[in-house]
């Protein structure tokens, strides 16, 4: 297993979209768009517009899965680069820790 690391060089937002749209994490997810609107607008290609458009449609698919179940109802506990970031960063995981929780529940059902 890759160990996460953080290094210089940040992804862009276009990046973090991509390695997190399988993540089931609707709080980051909606945070790239809304909080790096402005730079999506600016700096993708058609071809990775429409990567952005499938990711905001499985967003819409977590949100409404968390409508029913509860913050967290997406998330995808094998996802190894946000496991890995919830290990590596315990602000995070304390930010995320309900959603988390909720997460096991689910699957444990």
């Amino acid at each position: 297993m890759s160990q996460f690391t953080f290094s210089n060089c940040a992804p862009t937002p276009f990046e973090m979209l991509v390695n997190f749209r399988e993540s089931g994490n609707a709080t980051f997810i909606s945070y790239l768009f809304r909080e790096k609107a402005e730079w999506l607008s600016r700096n993708l290609s058609p071809e990775q517009e429409k990567v952005c458009d499938g990711i905001r449609a499985q967003l819409a698919t977590w949100v409404e899965m968390e409508k029913i179940h509860g913050p967290g109802a997406a998330l995808n506990l094998g996802h190894q680069e946000m496991m890995e970031l919830f290990r590596a960063l315990p602000w995070v995981r304390k930010k995320f820790a309900s959603q988390i929780a909720n997460a096991k529940r689910l699957a444990a059902m």
